[in-house]
This record gives structure tokens, sequence and C-alpha cells, in this order.
């Protein structure tokens, strides 16, 4: 695994809207789609996100936003889905393996349940690459240290890596560390909603997502790369910012286009010192 960019900087889009805004603007990005928020798109959104994609498109089982919203789905339903994006993506895919959440949304899962969780989401993955398909299994903070190493050993084109949403950077590193100690350099890790600054510099990520270019920006944040990494500002923070960064001081929802372009920039920017540094420190990814 060398030679190529070591970090690749995911854009969550969870609609053509979305998609067709980075391919107007940017040309192309790395996306990552949802079959949860996708399920309903008809071909031409998808043939879009093939196009605008600069790398393989990463394709989430939304397994975490059906288990939020209290709702279900299968293996097959999932199948179904792949099966008709894969068509057009024509092997220019990485879908996310099917996760089995642990719990209820609002309360932390027991161990039991955890590790209960963990065996329905291996018999999925199982099941999944039988298929012959580029599936990244996800290994989370709370699940037993075993379940990532069983991973590794299928030797994944990439491995997903997600901290707990609900610690801070902090909360997350001893949990990141000893993930990294396992994987060393055996296989591709992808961090799921890791665009932090000082995870990003930790570890030699292979890729990383975020929403928050247009889910923060549509509630008046922008991001901006200042000093070496992304910083986040409120529009209304007129001291920090420049008008033209936000189009106007107020929260009228036209100014999201100018801060979501100013929100890509940043993490492009963040991107490629990112890949420079992990550069200069012997780390390359394929």
């Amino acid at each position: 695994m060398h030679r190529g960019r070591p970090v690749k900087i995911y854009f969550a889009c969870g609609g053509t809207e979305q998609v067709g805004f980075i391919k107007d603007n940017f040309q192309k990005a790395n996306l990552l789609i949802s079959a949860y928020h996708w399920k309903t798109i008809k071909d031409k959104g998808f043939r879009l996100v093939n196009e605008t994609s600069d790398s393989k498109v990463i394709v989430d089982s939304g397994a975490f936003s059906i288990w939020k919203s209290n709702k279900k789905t299968t293996l097959n339903n999932y199948l179904e889905f792949i099966g008709r994006v894969n068509e057009i993506f024509k092997g220019n895919a990485i879908y996310v393996n099917l996760d089995v959440i642990p719990g209820v949304f609002g309360r932390k899962p027991s161990k039991k349940e955890t590790e209960e969780a963990c065996e329905k989401g291996y018999e999925n993955y199982l099941k999944l690459i039988k298929h012959k398909l580029n599936i990244m299994p996800v290994h989370h903070q709370y699940d037993n240290v075993s379940w990532l190493r069983k991973y590794i050993k299928h030797k994944p084109f990439v491995l997903g890596v997600s901290p707990a949403n609900d610690r801070t950077t902090k909360g997350r590193i001893p949990y990141l560390d000893e993930s990294f100690s396992i994987v060393k350099d055996k296989v591709r890790c992808h961090g799921l909603a890791v665009t932090g600054d000082a995870l990003m510099k930790r570890y030699p990520w292979y890729s990383v997502d975020s929403a928050s270019w247009t889910s923060a920006t549509g509630m008046g944040v922008i991001y901006k790369y200042q000093n070496g990494k992304v910083v986040s500002h409120h529009q209304s923070n007129i001291n920090k910012l420049n008008i033209k960064d936000v189009g106007c001081v107020d929260t009228i929802k036209p100014n999201y286009k100018i801060r979501r372009t100013g929100s890509i920039n940043a993490f492009m920017k963040a991107e490629k010192d990112i890949t420079n540094l992990w550069e200069k420190r012997g780390i390359t990814f394929a």
C-alpha cells in the first residue's frame, strides 16, 4: 500500500442537489451517499454521482440513520439497492457493511447488546462479500477489539473505523490509538465522520468523511482554512469574517451556497496539506 494520496476527504451528500452543486462549482470531489437517503433517487441521480466523484463512490448502508429513526431494514433491501446502483457505478464504488446498531437511540448499549450487534453485523459482512462486492466493514469505538482483528484478516480494500459520536476528540484518542496500533499498515482505514484537524494529523487515514460542509453551513456556519487547520465560524461573527464569505450577516437561506463554497475549499486545502504532512512522514497509500 504505497504511492498515491494518503488522505481523501469525502463529502457526504444527502441528495442530487448537493452533488449538482459540487459538480457546478468544483467539477469533481470525493462523494459519499447513503442508501437511506438515496433509496428513492432515480438512475439519473446516480449517474451524476458517478460522473462527479473523484474517487470510488462510498455508499453507506444508512444503518445508523435507520436505527436513529426507529425504522428497520433487511440485508435483502440493501442488496436490492446495491444491485441497482452497481449497474451504474460498475465497480467504482465501496459499499459500507450493513451494521447492526446496538440498543436504542439516547442510551448507551450494554456489553451484551454490543456483542450481539457485532455478531449480526459480521454475519451481514460475510453474506455481502459472497457477492464479490467491495465491502467496507466497520469497527466502532465500543466494539470489542477482537472484531477489529477479525475484519483485518479479511484484508478489505478499506476498513471503516468509527469513533463514538458522543465523545470529544480527547475521548476518541485512546480508542484510535489502540486501533491504529493493531492495524499498523495491514489495511487502509476510513474514518467515519472524522474531519477534525487533530485526528487527521495524528492518524494515517486513507480517507475520512463529513456532512458538515452542507449540514452546518445551512445553519449559518462557514469553515475557513486558517493557520494550517479547518476552523468553523458562524456568519454572525462579522469581526472574524469578510462579507464576501457569507453574503451578509443574517441567516437568509440563499447565502448557504456562498458558505458551502468556502467550506468545500477549506476542506480541500486541508486535504492537500495533510497529504503533504503524511508524505513527509513517509506514509502514502495506493
